[in-house]
């Protein structure tokens, strides 16, 4: 694995009472079915730093089947972060640079539980153009994915539903800002196939968002990454 633990240092600061959300989050698919989770761990802390709390949400897809989905919510002085300020645990749910595991209750009492690795070699993808968009005050939402083009391995589970997870490809996600943004879109793949079926090494991410600058709402928009040959566009 090529760890660039900087790109998953947690970027709230506990003193910090001028609003921030922030969200560490993965997701794959299994490449011979319909079948998928999602997993995100969120920091969210209100302007005036009253009630900040932490959150771990879990989803399964069973295809066209049936999904299924938990959260819990933790006090914020329930979190704690890993070596260096790099990862969260909530609770019985941890993340880290390529592994995360966790248990968690659904509102209907279904039990979540998950044991997953990763790994990857791609460099990151940052889909803003400049540096100095990831410190400067605008935009308010940052984006980057640590963790573009990977394979999970493990399991996940939800009451009696278990997918055995073997090379499911799938990425990990870091954002953080001020607030989220008014609207917005996003997308991942890291499954493409030629017109033979042969698979192609490509990645695309994009997202599209309506921002608010001061009492102005824009309108969408849109920044694209595609990774193809060793070279990104």
């Amino acid at each position: 694995m090529v760890l660039r633990e900087h790109d998953n240092a947690v970027r709230w600061r506990r003193e910090d009472r001028g609003g921030h959300v922030e969200s560490f989050f993965l997701k794959a698919n299994d490449p011979a079915s319909d079948r998928a989770f999602w997993l995100k761990f969120t920091i969210l802390a209100p302007v005036g730093g009253r009630e900040a709390v932490g959150e771990v949400w879990a989803i399964l897809f069973d295809g066209h089947k049936e999904q299924r989905a938990a959260k819990e919510t933790f006090p914020v002085e329930a979190l704690a972060l890993g070596p260096g300020g790099v990862g969260i645990t909530l609770g019985e749910c941890e993340f880290g640079p390529g592994r995360s595991r966790g248990r968690l209750r659904g509102k209907d009492g279904t039990v979540f539980r998950w044991d997953l690795r990763f790994d990857g070699e791609r460099a990151p993808l940052k889909p803003f153009p400049y540096a100095w968009m990831y410190t400067a005050p605008f935009p308010k939402s940052k984006s980057l994915t640590p963790t573009s083009d990977t394979r999970f391995e493990g399991f996940v589970e939800a009451g009696e539903l278990r997918f055995e997870v073997a090379s499911w490809p799938g990425m990990q996600g870091h954002n953080w800002g001020k607030s989220h943004a008014e609207r917005y879109a996003w997308a991942h793949c890291n499954v493409f196939a030629d017109p033979d079926g042969r698979a192609v090494d490509a990645v695309f991410e994009g997202f599209s968002a309506r921002i608010r600058l001061g009492p102005v709402v824009t309108p969408f928009l849109t920044a694209c990454l595609l990774t193809h040959g060793g070279r990104t566009y």
